[in-house]
């Protein structure tokens, strides 16, 4: 069962869904996990920072989206940073064309 108690809010949903994700990395063989930016937007930078420590423990594969890394504390900011192996950004798009902007 996956309950909520009483916060059925979209970050505290979104948050308790990228534990679930993480008890299966650990519980399971499962080798690699992948998050898009779109949870972690809706979650409070503190529960954010907490999740990325714990993943930053793993030693399995774990590709991870996101976005607006100014509001996470700079200890998080280096971790994502020292593990990353792809930056996108409007002077680095991704194919090299912004996919967002019309002409």
């Amino acid at each position: 069962m996956f309950e909520h108690y009483s916060d059925s809010g979209t970050g505290k949903s979104y948050s308790d869904l990228l534990i679930f994700d993480i008890s299966f990395l650990i519980k399971i063989s499962l080798s690699i996990l992948i998050e898009d930016s779109l949870i972690f937007k809706n979650i409070e930078s503190k529960t954010n920072e907490a999740i990325i420590e714990c993943l930053a423990k793993s030693s399995k594969q774990i590709f991870v989206a996101m976005d607006q890394l100014s509001l996470l504390s700079e200890r998080t900011r280096i971790v994502l940073r020292s593990s990353r192996f792809l930056r996108v950004s409007r002077k680095m798009p991704a194919f090299g064309e912004l996919w967002n902007l019309k002409d």
